[in-house]
Order: C-alpha cells, then structure tokens, then sequence
C-alpha cells in the first residue's frame, strides 16, 4: 500500500460511557489516512474533544479499539499540561454553525482532525501578501510615523490601533480591520525593531501552527531623501486554504495603509 494512503488512525466500534449513558458518538468507525484533514461536526457535548482524547489515550475507551498506530500524548515539562504529539494530531474547536440574527455563529462546531504530514516534512501550507510602495521622505521619517502608534486611529485605515512599544520580545496589542470586515483584535510578539528600516511580530490565532501570521514592515533609504516602504505577511497553518477570502481583503488593507502611511510621511516634511 503506497504510504500517502496509509491509515494512521482506525478505529473499531469506538464508544465511550459516562455512567450508564453512552455518549452520541457509540460504536465510531473511521480511518484516517496521512495528510488528511477530517472534521468533526456537532453541537457542544456531542463527544468530539473525548474521541480525540481517546485516540491519544489521554482518556480510555470503554467498548472497541481504536488507532492502528496510537500516538501518546505526554506530559510538557514546562507547563506540566497533557499535549497532542507534534506533527500527529490537533483538535480545533470551531463555530461553523448558521450565524444568528445578532451575528454570532450557532451552536454548532467542528473539530478538525489533522493527521501527520499536513503540516510537516515539507508540506507547511504557506501564503504570503507582499506590498510596497515609494515614498518622498526619509527613513527616519516613515519610521516615526510607523512607531508613532497612538496615532494610528488618525489615518491608518488598517491597523487600527497599536497598544505597547516596538521593543524585541514585547507583546502588542492590535486591532486590525481589512476592508469590508470588522476589527479584530491580537496579541503578537515582537520580533523585529531596527530603528529606521524594520518592524515585524508575530501573531497566531489559537494553538501554534492553526493560523500564525509573520507581518514585516520594512523601509530601504533611498536616495535623495526618499524610501521605499514594504508591507509583508507570511501566513502559515491549517487554516490558510479556508481564509483565502480574508486574505485578499488583507492584502487591499495593506494597499490603502501604504498609501496613507506615504500621504501623512510626505505631510510631515
């Protein structure tokens, strides 16, 4: 059997008891096979976290057998919690349910299985919006309007708000807002802060390899008093192929940011 269709989970009449209740999900039969990406869908309580845990054997099944080739979770010496092994398996509790009339999403959620390969040995899901645009000031102009963060709700039309201090291993606060969708709210760490040429942190939605987001902000001097500004994001994890619609509202946001950022640095001169 060639190796990409080799299950590396199977389970057998899978069940689970509380009391003497069986839960909804009695007598679970599936494979799952390298790289796969497999969902689970229902309401809150329906048993989709205990079958992960199951197969981790983080919690033990009370009637049929399951995973062909069972990775073990282990304990994390730093923070003494049990974790999924790197690479095997994780579990994204997700609302996909209709949206209520006040917008929220109902009661159902998804939890999606994502076996090994998906995200490993060469196979990073990766994508990257690249902008730049020039600008008629000097570096270390474009670099004090950038880190002038309690001034960005006056003309940013993208990030909307910065809290905290372009400094190495800090974390901010940041409300981004794409176009035609409402303002969301991070926390990243900064990774990057040289003065008059380059900004840049990381931000991730959720656990590490879900949706992490690299943004780079970059100024080259130029010539006679003028820059070039670069804004670039490499986005990486599982979630990537399902948001490419965000993306490209993403990357429009920071096509208005640039030519915003060069209005107010050209003003200031």
């Amino acid at each position: 059997m060639p190796l990409e269709n080799t299950p590396i989970v199977e389970t057998h009449s899978l069940s689970k008891r509380l009391g003497r209740a069986v839960l909804p999900f009695d007598s679970v039969d599936m494979s799952v096979r390298r790289a796969d990406v497999n969902g689970f869908l229902g309401p809150n309580g329906a048993g989709k976290t205990t079958t992960l845990k199951m197969l981790v054997r983080l919690d033990p099944a009370d009637l049929g057998n399951g995973n062909r080739r069972p990775p073990r979770a282990h304990r994390s010496a730093r923070t003494g919690q049990d974790r999924l092994p790197d690479g095997v398996a994780r579990l994204l509790p997700l609302p996909v349910g209709p949206r209520e009339p006040d917008g929220r999403r109902g009661p159902l959620r998804c939890s999606l299985f994502i076996s090994e390969s998906t995200t490993n040995k060469g196979r990073e899901i990766m994508k990257t919006v690249d902008t730049q645009i020039e600008i008629a000031a000097s570096a270390e102009r474009v670099w004090n309007v950038l880190t002038d963060f309690g001034a960005f709700p006056d003309w940013n039309p993208f990030i909307r708000r910065v809290e905290g201090s372009p400094i190495v291993g800090t974390r901010l606060e940041v409300t981004i807002q794409p176009p035609g969708h409402g303002p969301t709210t991070f926390k990243p760490t900064v990774l990057e802060a040289d003065a008059n040429h380059q900004l840049g942190w990381l931000g991730r939605l959720l656990l590490p390899g879900v949706f992490d987001g690299k943004h780079t902000l970059t100024i080259q001097a130029g010539g006679g008093g003028r820059s070039v500004f670069r804004q670039r994001e490499v986005f990486t994890g599982i979630l990537v192929p399902f948001l490419a619609g965000m993306l490209r509202d993403t990357e429009r946001g920071f096509l208005k940011m640039n030519e915003a950022l060069k209005q107010r640095a050209e003003a200031a001169g």
